[in-house]
């Protein structure tokens, strides 16, 4: 059944895969890392931080995650997504580090980029080449990722866990939440 409602909203999605396509092929695209502070309850001392990826379009203007993330996994861009975020925070991380201030940064990966089995080696890679420890970051994935393909994505996650990278589940008791799954 037709409704204006539903072909605004694929047209929408579809001007988002265009922008983010655009956006993907600048030199430096224009997403912006914002890094919200995970605090130790006992000390309220900032120990950890996750990095939250924020798109502001010249004509769409704010772009929610929740909207563009699922268009660039679906469409096969969101490799790019997660490798510009490894960059921007192993980057931010350096300066940090320079500065004195030594926090752990979670980034999220996808069930795309845990499927893929060059992401391992390319955050391994850019982190050496940076200087930075493994436990300078962390990966979280959401319980919703364990579930596809799992046999190849548990041994992707033994790859990073066995480089010494720390691992998460984000959003626990949202999707899946069963002991059996876990």
């Amino acid at each position: 059944i037709y409704t204006l409602d539903l072909e605004q909203r694929y047209m929408y999605r579809l001007d988002v895969l265009n922008k983010l396509k655009n956006e993907l092929a600048l030199p430096e695209p224009r997403f912006t890392l914002h890094f919200q502070p995970k605090f130790r309850v006992a000390t309220m001392a900032p120990e950890r931080a996750e990095a939250l990826i924020r798109w502001i379009d010249q004509d769409l203007g704010f772009v929610a995650p929740d909207v563009f993330i699922p268009i660039a996994e679906q469409s096969g861009l969101i490799d790019a997504i997660s490798r510009w975020v490894i960059r921007t925070v192993v980057k931010q991380q350096c300066l940090w580090q320079q500065a004195g201030i030594n926090i752990q940064v979670a980034i999220n990966l996808s069930v795309f980029d845990l499927e893929t089995s060059t992401m391992f080696e390319f955050a391994r890679d850019i982190m050496t080449k940076a200087g930075l420890r493994a436990t300078s970051i962390s990966f979280e994935m959401t319980e919703s990722a364990l579930m596809n393909n799992q046999q190849k994505i548990i041994e992707q996650l033994h790859r990073f866990r066995d480089h010494g990278y720390h691992l998460s589940l984000d959003d626990f008791g949202t999707g899946y939440s069963s002991l059996a799954y876990l």
